[in-house]
């Protein structure tokens, strides 16, 4: 079981260090951009301020990538056990 939740997270772990390496990249926001003007302008304000590839990229796609990488982790060591 700690095995699966490991190597799962180490999936996940590299997937969202490399989105965020890309949404960099493409300058789109990143949840560490967004708290961090969480803290200077609010939260509201912070929200209307973003480009919509923004919103969609945080709310729709890196929670897509992360639960993908949690199912290709499982789905490796099960190849590989």
């Amino acid at each position: 079981m700690i095995l699966k939740l490991f190597f799962s997270g180490v999936v996940i772990l590299l997937l969202a260090l490399a989105f965020n390496l890309l949404a960099t990249y493409l300058n789109i926001s990143t949840w560490y951009d967004l708290v961090k003007e969480f803290g200077n302008q609010g939260v509201l304000s912070t929200l209307k301020s973003q480009k919509v590839t923004d919103l969609l990229s945080l709310f729709v796609f890196y929670p897509l990538v992360l639960g993908f990488g949690g199912y290709l982790g499982l789905w490796i060591l099960e190849k590989l056990i």
